[in-house]
């Protein structure tokens, strides 16, 4: 096991280090907001305007914004066309699937190069398997 003993000068170069850090990281966040916890918890307030603005062009799924739509209901101001619920949980195995098909594609292609079949062979089937399942599922997405 290999152990790295470090010195005096190590030790005030890390400090200095760490304390340049820890103002720059103040500086910035008394910058941002009242407090740095009101910057990183709460957030900043957008007006709801601009929120619906940005759904009507986007149009999120989910039912995260269903308080917003709501609101700009009551409020007399809502929006033309809703999104549909969407299937966040499939675009999210299509993305892991996509991730398998290409890593598996270029492991299997290094381990090819190399002579390692064994290795290639289970990239290349673990690539195959994840495109047979984006094929089958692609359809399945909502996309506009």
């Amino acid at each position: 096991m290999l152990f790295i003993l470090l010195g005096a000068i190590d030790w005030i170069i890390i400090a200095i280090f760490f304390v340049i850090i820890l103002i720059i990281g103040l500086g910035v966040s008394k910058k941002a907001g009242r407090s740095f916890l009101d910057f990183f918890l709460s957030g900043r307030k957008t007006d709801d305007e601009t929120l619906r603005r940005f759904y009507q062009l986007v149009r999120p799924g989910g039912i995260g914004w269903n308080k917003l739509l709501v609101r700009l209901e009551k409020n007399g101001n809502p929006v033309a066309e809703k999104a549909t619920q969407g299937d966040l949980p499939l675009g999210i195995l299509c993305m892991i699937a996509g991730v398998f098909a290409v890593y598996g594609t270029v492991f299997a292609s290094g381990y090819y190069l190399y002579g390692k079949w064994i290795p290639a062979i289970i990239a290349t089937l673990i690539a195959g398997l994840s495109m047979v399942f984006l094929i089958k599922k692609w359809g399945n997405l909502e996309m506009e």
